[in-house]
């Protein structure tokens, strides 16, 4: 006698008697089950309250656990794993903490002008660096030009990653102020920093921001800067994992701060680093 998958097999797939047949393997299926198990599917088919919106999982229905039935010591147990949407999640939370929310929806590809051979190859590079070099453990550099769309590109480029892995977004210049506030709690700055080290992937937006002086001059960043910056890079770079950075010093202004730095972001770039040359006319501020 055939089973039912058997003869579901030979029943067009729009048929109501295909569809009677797939009730009956259903419920044949769930004879089969143990209380417990029951309860696992139960669990596991109910829509919850995180926003789809956001980002929506197909394997959790939103829940952000997975209902499983393990067997300890002879005797079923459930338990509820975590599931693999939540690190994503937690990425976009923190987006969302640090005010890139609203940007993120702005600063997409498809927002991006690129009406000139620069502005087009910065985009090339980006969609390239999402397709291929983020999973080769590469990292990505966009330095230069002031208002010449080097945060939105980043951003862009944030987006995708979220798709696909964990994201940390910090704006190095706040996160120096918070750094050389006396007032500012030692254990909680250095949590921060571990974070940042061990984030899957990193996105650094305007590194080492330039500050001038009373008469006009560009000063370098201080030592106590620079260690902590190298303390993060070192530290990814070692680990290989991805970094995206924008920044106002091109790679070549950046070796002239720190070699150690500027040669190994160089080396995890390669063919993902952008040098935008300095020029008002490529300031698009000025021209919105």
């Amino acid at each position: 006698m055939e089973s039912i998958q058997e003869l579901l097999g030979g029943i067009g797939n729009g048929s109501a008697m295909k569809k009677y047949y797939e009730r009956a393997l259903k419920k044949q299926e769930e004879e089969h089950l143990t209380p417990m198990q029951r309860e696992a599917r139960l669990l596991n088919s109910i829509r919850d309250s995180y926003d789809p919106e956001e980002y929506d999982c197909k394997k959790c229905k939103n829940r952000g656990y997975i209902a499983t039935v393990e067997l300890v010591n002879d005797a079923e147990r459930l338990r509820n794993y975590e599931c693999s949407c939540m690190p994503i999640r937690r990425s976009i939370w923190r987006l969302k903490q640090s005010g890139l929310d609203q940007t993120i929806r702005s600063k997409t590809f498809d927002k991006f002008k690129a009406e000139n051979e620069w502005q087009r190859e910065m985009k090339d590079t980006a969609q390239c660096y999402c397709y291929d070099g983020l999973e080769n453990g590469s990292w990505f550099y966009c330095g230069g030009q002031p208002g010449s769309g080097k945060t939105h590109i980043c951003t862009a480029i944030a987006r995708e990653v979220l798709y696909k892995k964990p994201l940390q977004y910090l704006l190095w210049s706040d996160f120096i102020r918070r750094t050389q506030d006396k007032e500012a709690d030692r254990q909680t700055i250095g949590e921060e920093v571990e974070r940042y080290k061990n984030i899957e992937v990193l996105y650094i937006d305007d590194f080492f921001k330039p500050v001038k002086d009373y008469k006009g001059n560009t000063m370098l960043p201080g030592m106590a800067e620079v260690r902590l910056a190298f303390e993060i890079i070192n530290y990814r770079y070692i680990k290989n994992r991805p970094v995206i950075i924008s920044s106002e010093w091109s790679i070549k202004e950046l070796n002239d701060i720190d070699e150690a730095i500027a040669s190994r972001i160089y080396e995890k770039c390669g063919l993902y680093t952008i040098s935008i040359k300095k020029g008002r006319e490529k300031n698009m501020r000025y021209q919105a």
